[in-house]
């Protein structure tokens, strides 16, 4: 219940606002009708500017990928049945997602046409002709959870396209 306006008169402008707002915030929904959570939701998760290898297995763990730390320190994250790596930077500011082949098909025109027409992810030959694929995120500046969470659906989703496109 909002005090009535005679109540507030001499209190401090910082207190009536309070009383004003927080009745008010409480009328945002935290969801949109469409699902998606609303600006006002988005500015209240925490900002994420760095992650721990345990961290970031917790987070994955939660959302069902299977994931380990690898003896060398990285994380060893199963897709589809292949091993692909996810590393930490050292200062824990940003994570960089690697799968590499052996074999394959991959071609320097398949690789070409991929960087032509993707915009998070890069994919390459390395010198004996193996095709690799890299994302990258950015943690400095501070990132939310969802975006994490978003990062590795993208990274998913781009190795199953990249398996297709390039490796096959």
């Amino acid at each position: 219940m909002v005090p009535c306006p005679s109540a507030l008169r001499g209190r401090p402008a910082a207190a009536r606002l309070t009383v004003f707002l927080i009745p008010c915030l409480a009328l945002l929904p935290a969801l949109h009708p469409s699902g998606q959570p609303t600006r006002a939701a988005m500015l209240l998760e925490k900002v994420i500017e760095s992650i721990t290898v345990d961290e970031l297995i917790e987070l994955m763990e939660g959302e069902g990928y299977a994931v380990e730390t690898h003896k060398l320190g990285f994380l060893q994250w199963k897709i589809e049945g292949f091993r692909c790596q996810l590393f930490i930077a050292d200062d824990a500011e940003a994570l960089q997602f690697h799968v590499s082949f052996g074999d394959g098909n991959a071609t320097l025109q398949k690789v070409n046409d991929w960087n032509a027409t993707k915009r998070f992810s890069r994919t390459y030959l390395d010198d004996e002709g193996d095709p690799h694929l890299e994302l990258d995120l950015d943690l400095a500046g501070g990132v939310t959870e969802a975006r994490i969470k978003d990062y590795l659906r993208t990274c998913r989703v781009s190795f199953g396209a990249w398996c297709g496109e390039v490796v096959e």
